[in-house]
């Protein structure tokens, strides 16, 4: 019975160790005792938390109903809780006086303020994320976080701090590119084309080894690949990577070095691997880097150089009815053309109708020379918008003329006229 009674009574001791007060109480209670607060402060922190209530309660609902009223006051505490520990630093001689100088409203609006101001700060390391939830809706839900109010505060405090730097490290590099801030978030209504800060860092740094400044296109960027795998990157250049520059702000530094080591760990083997195609290795890599948006005249220069078969059979021709040209040709096992003539338009028929589609030749051609970005389209292009209507149209044994296929073929591929025709 002794044993118990002892176990009993330690773990009383440790439980009264434990104080799962807020804050504020922790603060008022303190205050109380060492006749820092007097019944004054008091009574004028009654009449000011009555008043608190009620306002909280009529900005997140409405003050007319008892469950609103009891979801306000512990708003309220919590709020007050916030701003009290973190004013103070956990110190309850400095909050019990900032209690005696304040009042209690103050301390709640406090609180309301640096939630506020945590709101207001980047959620993520994307340029134009606006993705942000409306300040009403943050604040409900905070105000009601309790005792967990400050370490969740002081955690998400700490990450969106990070953010803001890494946003503020990238502007910094993106100016010695010669691109403005304001560049950056051109695109923020679309999610797929923001711009993250590790990317812009990432080719800041890189363009060290290259020893250019100017922020690269895709083309510029393909180009420098090629360069690197024809003459290689010594290992003393790789070095300039792991080595801060003394330009860069202090407190820029650690950034600048753990994005160095990314690249040599991650992006060089795969930059100097020769049996990466180039246009695998764009497809792979490129999303990691910023890179300056493209031209029309640079499009093609960029495709010319990531794949090479595609632009030749191509001959720079975009078009849908195009395209279905070539596809149309590898389909009857003939050379892929962009434009034939209707004598060949014929050949390609009749070779169809005897053998059907030979879909595998236009699958291997578009997942062996068109360009990454391009597959997906293609292959739906085929697959989904010709071939279903093409297999109805080009197949219907009445049309023995080939008067209506030819027909269907006109109108979706590429058929040259004969200029003799045109005229009449």
């Amino acid at each position: 019975m002794a044993r118990t009674v002892k176990k009993s009574a330690s773990s009383s001791s440790a439980l009264s160790a434990y104080d799962g007060r807020p804050f504020f109480a922790k603060a008022l209670a303190f205050g109380v005792q060492q006749g820092v607060i007097g019944r004054a402060t008091l009574e004028a922190m009654r009449v000011d938390g009555a008043k608190g209530m009620v306002q909280i309660a009529d900005f997140f609902g409405t003050a007319y109903l008892r469950a609103n009223l009891e979801q306000a006051r512990d708003r309220l505490l919590t709020l007050a809780s916030l701003y009290l520990e973190e004013m103070s630093g956990g110190d309850l001689s400095k909050a019990a006086m900032s209690l005696r100088d304040q009042s209690f409203l103050s301390h709640s609006r406090g609180g309301s303020d640096l939630l506020k101001k945590l709101h207001a700060m980047p959620k993520s390391t994307l340029f134009g994320d606006h993705d942000v939830e409306p300040i009403k809706d943050f604040l409900g839900e905070w105000s009601l976080y309790g005792l967990r109010i400050v370490g969740a505060y002081r955690e998400l405090l700490a990450a969106r701090k990070e953010s803001e730097n890494s946003l503020a490290a990238a502007a910094w590099f993106a100016e010695k590119m010669g691109i403005a801030r304001s560049t950056l978030a051109i695109n923020s209504t679309d999610e797929r084309y923001l711009c993250s800060a590790e990317g812009v860092i990432r080719t800041a740094l890189l363009l060290r080894l290259a020893k250019e400044h100017s922020c690269p296109n895709r083309a510029d960027f393909a180009r420098l690949v090629v360069g690197w795998r024809a003459k290689g990157i010594p290992p003393r250049t790789q070095k300039l990577l792991q080595t801060p520059d003394p330009m860069v702000p202090p407190a820029y530094r650690a950034l600048e070095l753990s994005i160095g080591a990314q690249i040599v760990q991650y992006d060089l083997p795969h930059f100097l691997n020769p049996d990466l195609p180039l246009d695998a290795l764009m497809h792979r890599l490129e999303e990691r880097y910023y890179l300056r948006p493209t031209g029309i005249e640079e499009v093609s220069e960029y495709d010319a150089m990531v794949s090479a078969a595609w632009t030749k059979v191509m001959k720079g021709k975009t078009e849908p009815d195009a395209r279905l040209t070539a596809f149309l040709c590898l389909s009857a096992n003939m050379p892929p053309k962009p434009s034939i003539t209707e004598t060949a338009a014929r050949a390609v028929l009749r070779t169809i109708r005897e053998h059907g589609f030979n879909h595998a030749a236009v699958l291997q051609f578009i997942n062996d020379s068109a360009p990454f970005d391009l597959r997906d389209s293609l292959l739906e292009l085929w697959q989904e918008e010709f071939v279903p209507f093409a297999e109805v149209a080009l197949f219907e044994v009445r049309d023995v003329k080939l008067v209506a296929a030819m027909h269907f073929l006109k109108e979706n591929c590429h058929i040259t006229v004969p200029a003799a025709r045109k005229k009449t």
